[in-house]
């Protein structure tokens, strides 16, 4: 039998709703990185869905879920935001039965009931969006005083995310290794991300102290973003270019780390494993889905070997004898797997395409010759018997 003050707190507990054990779960155990997210995420919730936050939590079941995901689903918002909704939501409903009372609360986030998502966002950033962006960055700059011009470059040149820049002191940079160190970030380790000449100046520009914040708050910075953005696309806009206005208008802070990323992959010779350490992604897989080469880069390439193959051809024909055709048309296709070798980008591509046996036989080099490069270049690679089931042997 519950003691009374037991009793009493228990059939309290039952009366919460949802938007009072949301707020209880943040004001209690909020999460570490994420707590002033999920109280916005809470205010969003409680002014635009009242009827689910406002509801006892004993009396929400999954249908009332459902018809919440139909009600967000028609304001055309992504499926990943709807997911992060149910799972606050979820961690809410553990919460409750763990911490306030609620014992025997069903948690109506079921599996099946969260949306599919589709794959990573593929966003890089054009010239024509840098140009306006910055154009309106530096002048903000100048009027505001908030460095958000500096801050793209710093994004640009170290795929760092707006919050682990934001958090950037003084005394984490090493100015003798060009290096600063990120004690704490979104995957819960830190890390050490390397400076170039550039990217150190704009940094030392803001006035060296010996400890503190380099930069000004993560909020100051997205609304200093937001503002940049807005202006660069009205103009673009007022201006008649409606097409490019669209894309600035669309293009977020986070897209900038997808496009350093990105560069990283395309103009560099570190491989996959060595980008996975600078930009902080906790799998190669993962880092895989922000890293879109440009179509121009791989054509270049695939031009390059194609030459190859005319000089080739041109070569097997005018030749009267074969050894020397053979000899060249080995020769084209060493060179051939050097450039693809040395690519990290057209490597995973050759990989994502077709069974190593194969690119060892195109390319005139043994299948240990493919997997070593593979390894190297931090390429990842079917599971075994993956191409074998998808022909259905």
């Amino acid at each position: 039998m519950q003691r009374p003050d037991r009793l009493e707190q228990t059939q309290a507990a039952w009366k919460l709703t949802l938007a009072e054990a949301m707020a209880e779960w943040l004001r209690l155990d909020p999460p570490v990185k994420t707590s002033h997210a999920e109280v916005l995420r809470l205010d969003r919730l409680k002014k635009h869905h009242p009827t689910l936050l406002n509801r006892p939590l004993l009396e929400i079941d999954t249908r009332d879920i459902q018809d919440f995901i139909a009600e967000r689903s028609t304001h055309a918002v992504e499926p990943s935001t709807v997911n992060r909704d149910l799972a606050a939501i979820s961690r809410t409903f553990n919460f409750a039965r763990a911490r306030l009372g609620c014992s025997g609360l069903s948690n109506p986030i079921v599996p099946g009931v969260r949306l599919r998502e589709s794959g990573g966002r593929v966003r890089r950033l054009e010239s024509d969006e840098k140009a306006m962006l910055m154009a309106h960055a530096r002048a903000y700059e100048a009027l505001h005083g908030v460095p958000i011009a500096s801050i793209i470059q710093v994004a640009l040149g170290t795929a760092m995310r707006l919050s682990e820049i934001a958090r950037m002191q003084w005394e984490h940079l090493s100015l003798n290794d060009s290096v600063v160190h990120l004690p704490e970030t979104k995957n819960g380790s830190g890390r050490h991300v390397p400076l170039s000449a550039d990217i150190r100046d704009v940094i030392l520009a803001q006035g060296r102290a010996a400890v503190g914040r380099i930069w000004p708050e993560k909020e100051a910075i997205r609304s200093a973003w937001r503002r940049v953005r807005d202006a660069a696309a009205a103009q673009a806009e007022a201006s008649g270019q409606r097409p490019l206005a669209e894309r600035i208008r669309t293009f977020r802070f986070h897209d900038l780390r997808h496009e350093a990323t990105s560069w990283l992959i395309e103009n560099t010779d570190l491989n996959l494993e060595q980008i996975r350490s600078i930009t902080g992604h906790k799998t190669v897989t993962m880092l895989s889905r922000y890293t879109h080469p440009k179509a121009g880069k791989l054509v270049s390439a695939l031009n390059r070997a194609k030459r190859l193959d005319d000089v080739h051809d041109a070569q097997a024909i005018t030749s009267p004898a074969e050894p020397v055709a053979e000899i060249t048309g080995k020769l084209a296709a060493q060179v051939r797997w050097k450039i693809v070798s040395q690519d990290a980008a057209m490597m995973q591509m050759l990989v994502d395409s077709r069974p190593i046996t194969r690119i060892a036989s195109e390319f005139g080099v043994s299948d240990v010759a493919v997997h070593k490069a593979c390894q190297r270049l931090g390429v990842q690679k079917a599971a075994r018997g993956h191409w074998l089931r998808k022909d259905g042997k």
